[in-house]
């Protein structure tokens, strides 16, 4: 892998991933049987729903998989996680998953719930740039299988602020796009480690 990469302007982890190569933190991450793989959602209303699966092993933080589609129900997405046949432990969503729906009626926790669901945990609701220092700070503890979680990967090294034209300065909010799906999932999973649910290095919840 380079040693260095160009971050792009307006990015918010250009060193954090440039560390990750520097330190080889990408590259044989398979899932290691003897712990739980948890997973972090994102989940949008009209465009793309992402899930990272990851592993606590120790200190380390090892995101082992991610899964992203548009257009699909819940039933879609508890197929893909049976598919993967992992030792589940906790799924972590967004706050407001309590009220957003699928169109059944019901909230969406409420439909993969009633579909098998256990383990679920809503994050707590903070600002995207206290969650955005929450990833930072823990950053250093992450690993990416290249094979399963280089998209991820990729997606936190483009993630950028917006450009204000006529400011002329870069805007509070990022880039709303593809690859911001990935990272708001990621900063969901920050959070829950931070706020001390029981993702830490002995990996009881």
């Amino acid at each position: 892998f380079p040693v260095t990469i160009i971050g792009l302007e307006g990015a918010y982890y250009s060193k954090e991933v440039n560390d990750v190569y520097k330190t080889s933190r990408v590259g044989f991450f398979p899932v290691d049987p003897r712990f739980n793989v948890d997973t972090a959602w994102d989940i949008g209303v009209s465009d793309s729903t992402s899930i990272v699966f990851f592993q606590c092993i120790g200190a380390e933080i090892r995101i082992v998989d991610g899964y992203q589609n548009s257009g699909e129900g819940s039933e879609h997405y508890m197929k893909v996680l049976r598919e993967r046949v992992y030792r589940y432990g906790r799924h972590i969503f967004p706050h407001d998953i309590g009220v957003q729906e699928w169109g059944s009626g019901a909230t969406r926790m409420e439909t993969l719930v009633s579909l098998g669901l256990t383990g679920q945990i809503t994050a707590p609701k903070l600002s995207k740039q206290d969650g955005i220092d929450r990833v930072r700070l823990f950053f250093s503890r992450m690993r990416f299988d290249q094979r399963q979680a280089q998209v991820i990967l990729d997606a936190l090294q483009t993630y950028r602020k917006k450009w204000d034209e006529t400011k002329q300065d870069w805007s509070s909010e990022p880039v709303h796009d593809k690859n911001s799906h990935w990272c708001d999932a990621i900063r969901y999973m920050a959070v829950m480690y931070q706020e001390g649910y029981g993702m830490i290095v002995d990996n009881e919840w």
